[in-house]
């Protein structure tokens, strides 16, 4: 699939649109775009429809994390980033180097439940493979991630 494809197709941008409603507010309609594009581009790279899961799934959510990046990255433009500081998080730090990538972990090594953000969000895995790798039910798994989405969603409105 190109991104051409994903761009065009009405189900998608909807999708895209719909994920980003809660960032208008506080984000640009050019920095919503910017990250609706690169969600569509991360889409390209990395979808894998073998994991039983929908290309329109995995857009929204790619939405919602550019979407955080750019607010994250929006309250740090005055700030120095320090990634040495970033350090303690080993499993993190041997996968990704991006500073995106980077301030995105942050929040998620900051949840109740890093590893299962992580799996989801980075590795793409699906609620059933993480409910097995952690031995509790998909429904545990999806309260959990939804739990600390909105811890992260409250901190980075909050400016903290």
């Amino acid at each position: 699939m190109k991104i051409e494809e994903i761009l065009n197709d009405n189900d998608c941008v909807n999708v895209a649109r719909k994920a980003s409603i809660p960032f208008s507010g506080v984000l640009s309609q050019d920095e919503i775009n910017y990250c609706i594009a690169n969600a569509a581009w991360n889409s390209v790279k990395c979808f894998n429809p073998d994991k039983n899961a929908k290309l329109t799934t995995f857009l929204y959510k790619g939405v919602i994390i550019e979407c955080t990046k750019q607010i994250k990255n929006n309250n740090g433009k005055d700030k120095k980033l320090n990634v040495i500081s970033y350090s303690g998080f080993n499993l993190i730090e041997s996968k990704h180097g991006n500073v995106n990538d980077i301030d995105m972990i942050d929040e998620i090594k900051n949840c109740k439940d890093p590893d299962i953000m992580y799996g989801r969000f980075y590795e793409n895995k699906t609620l059933s493979e993480i409910a097995k790798e952690n031995s509790i039910t998909k429904e545990a798994v999806r309260l959990r991630i939804k739990k600390n989405l909105k811890i992260i969603k409250s901190r980075l409105y909050s400016g903290v």
